[in-house]
């Protein structure tokens, strides 16, 4: 009989067989030995198996260990992340709050000044004594102009001008828009804005409005509507949030309906030329109040129901993103009354108003303003 133990094999034979044959007690010596190997093999790899499979728990429980800690930090980081959003639209506030103490401060009405470059063709230009011409106008300081006496270039410069701000021939578009940015924030929050530019033939007003198509060169008109749309998509955000913190504090659906956010830009554009007004988005519309004579579309000014001045029939475009607003632009200024000067070859010969009507808010609270951007015609014969 065969007693298997844990690590070893002990044979036992009975007596009637101990003299029987000697053979068969080797044979039988022989197979033992080898289960004995094939055994202690499979014992072998059995304790290797042991030991990789605790190694693997061992790596089962760290990687749980590290993705539910990652679940932690994921769970923090969201709520850091909503709290410094929450900071940060409080802070908008804030700085919305002072932007209209300011404003109060300086006034409703604010004038600024800015003196373009000298032409490369003004340079080579002399006067009649044949002498090259030299500035007329430089910048003092911030806010005041200083004019030189052109007739003595060493005399004293004749007077001083103040103004709310004053920007240098160096100063560059970007620099512009920086000091008028914050009527972005006025318009979004429902106060009626107008920005007018006003000079003499070749001054800049139209470069300092529309400025040219690369970004750098870009006016006050395409980088206004740019600010504007970006204040809507952060107030927007601003009022999601609430929403969701309201809602998770009621647990119902009923407030976050109430704070749904909507927000509309309908722009239209019209010319003032020879006192009478085009329509630059349709100039060429036929409908009821078409005039007779000139087989377009009559505008009208007058007052709304609010009481607010408006132009009857202008038509209006809705735009959703800035790009459209500079297709209109296009569009209008292929438009609009030109002659050549010396200075320009499509000087502008007319006044251009662009009417931006601003809406946006939710059910509750619904802001709606105008932001008016103008660019006047040359001021030669206005004294």
């Amino acid at each position: 009989m065969i007693e298997h133990g844990a690590e070893h094999i002990v044979i036992n034979v009975k007596p009637d067989y101990v003299g029987s044959t000697e053979t068969s007690l080797f044979d039988t010596s022989v197979v033992s030995s080898n289960k004995l190997g094939d055994y202690n093999d499979l014992l072998a790899e059995l304790c290797n198996l042991k030991q990789k499979n605790a190694q693997l728990q061992i790596k089962v429980d760290e990687t749980r260990f590290k993705c539910e800690s990652k679940d932690q930090c994921a769970l923090v980081l969201a709520k850091e992340l909503n709290t410094l959003e929450a900071g940060y639209a409080r802070q908008r506030e804030h700085n919305s709050q002072l932007l209209y103490r300011v404003l109060s401060l300086q006034g409703n009405i604010q004038v600024c000044c800015r003196i373009r470059p000298i032409t490369a063709a003004e340079l080579k230009k002399k006067n009649r004594k044949g002498k090259f011409l030299r500035p007329a106008v430089a910048q003092q300081s911030e806010t005041e102009v200083i004019c030189y006496n052109s007739k003595d270039k060493h005399s004293e410069y004749l007077k001083t001008f103040n103004f709310d701000k004053a920007w240098g021939p160096n100063e560059q578009q970007e620099q512009v828009f920086q000091d008028i940015e914050p009527l972005a924030a006025s318009v979004v929050e429902g106060f009626n804005t107008c920005i007018l530019a006003y000079g003499q033939s070749g001054s800049g007003k139209t470069f300092t409005m529309e400025g040219s198509p690369e970004e750098k060169q870009q006016g006050i008109t395409p980088r206004m509507i740019k600010k504007v749309f970006q204040l809507i998509a952060l107030k927007k955000q601003k009022l999601n949030l609430e929403a969701e913190e309201s809602k998770e504090e009621s647990k119902g659906e009923e407030s976050s309906e109430s704070q749904t956010f909507d927000s509309t830009i309908q722009v239209g554009i019209l010319e003032i030329y020879n006192e009478q007004l085009r329509d630059l988005l349709n100039p060429r519309d036929l409908g009821k109040d078409a005039d007779s004579a000139s087989g377009k579309t009559r505008l009208n000014i007058c007052r709304n129901e609010a009481g607010n001045i408006t132009v009857q029939n202008l038509s209006r475009r809705t735009i959703h993103c800035p790009e459209e607003m500079l297709s209109l632009l296009e569009q209008a200024k292929e438009q609009r009354s030109k002659a050549t000067t010396a200075l320009n070859k499509d000087s502008s010969r007319s006044h251009m108003v662009i009417d931006v009507h601003v809406s946006s808010g939710t059910a509750n609270q619904q802001n709606n303003a105008h932001l008016f951007l103008v660019d006047l015609a040359g001021s030669e014969r206005m004294y």
